[in-house]
């Protein structure tokens, strides 16, 4: 009875250090939803006037400034209305503003969008192909550098979800290289915050690290060996794979076969 009343008693104990750390987690994770609420928000609200701007947009007229308020606090009033009137019937609108608005969100830029991820896709897979395999199949054998060792079939899914996050990365990169210059810098911060992404997401953390605060040993204690080793092997294999798709991106844009974001 009193080895039974200890085990109660310890139990109890552990779920009470274990309240607190609930606590915060779920206090953390109801500051990221509104954040993310308020964040999407912002963005609707900022593409909703930019649309409006691009497609109202009208000349000005200094003798007429009082009908120019009214005519603006309708168009906030109601934008979708004014748009297709303004758009079949007025005159003043500015045609170079709405040629502008459909270079950069017209049926061009869409198509231009699906061949960057057709573009992406294929650079991406074969340039992770090589290096996948040899992460699952050589190096998962030597090290075992995660718990569930390597597969060919885990090799197959990895260079599958490769393929798709190096397309959707060939859609952002191409708008970040606009027609107005090369930006070498900026190619490599994409390149580098891509890398960076997938090299941490994909790190696992060994049964034998302590939860709540995270305690893995040396050389970090919040990463030991065996998670830099994941990160290392992780992050050559990122960058070879997004540096390619960049790469094949640009040899395509030089080429024209695939259009640069105005």
């Amino acid at each position: 009875e009193r080895s039974i009343q200890h085990h109660r008693n310890r139990t109890h104990l552990a779920y009470i250090h274990l309240i607190p750390a609930l606590l915060k987690m779920s206090n953390s994770i109801a500051k990221l939803l509104c954040l993310l609420v308020l964040s999407g928000c912002h963005v609707l609200t900022i593409d909703a006037f930019a649309t409006t701007s691009f497609m109202t947009t009208r000349r000005p007229n200094p003798q007429n400034e009082p009908a120019i308020m009214s005519s603006s606090l309708s168009r906030i009033a109601n934008p979708t209305l004014y748009m297709s009137a303004s758009s079949s019937s007025d005159p003043e609108v500015d045609n170079g503003d709405a040629a502008d608005y459909e270079a950069k969100f017209g049926m061009g830029q869409r198509i231009a969008s699906v061949q960057s991820l057709v573009v992406g896709a294929l650079a991406g897979g074969l340039a992770l192909c090589i290096p996948a395999l040899l992460h699952q199949t050589v190096l998962e054998s030597l090290f075992q550098l995660t718990p569930t060792g390597g597969s060919v079939a885990q090799f197959e899914f990895d260079n599958d979800m490769g393929s798709l996050v190096s397309g959707l990365f060939a859609i952002v990169y191409r708008y970040t290289i606009r027609m107005d210059g090369q930006r070498d810098q900026l190619k490599q911060g994409v390149v580098g915050a891509f890398t960076l992404t997938r090299t941490l997401s994909r790190i696992q953390v060994p049964a034998t690290c302590s939860s709540v605060p995270l305690s893995c040993g040396a050389p970090l204690g919040y990463f030991n060996w065996n998670m830099v080793e994941q990160g290392a092997v992780n992050g050559l294999e990122s960058a070879i794979m997004f540096a390619a798709t960049a790469a094949a991106m640009d040899y395509c844009m030089d080429k024209g076969w695939i259009s640069k974001f105005p």
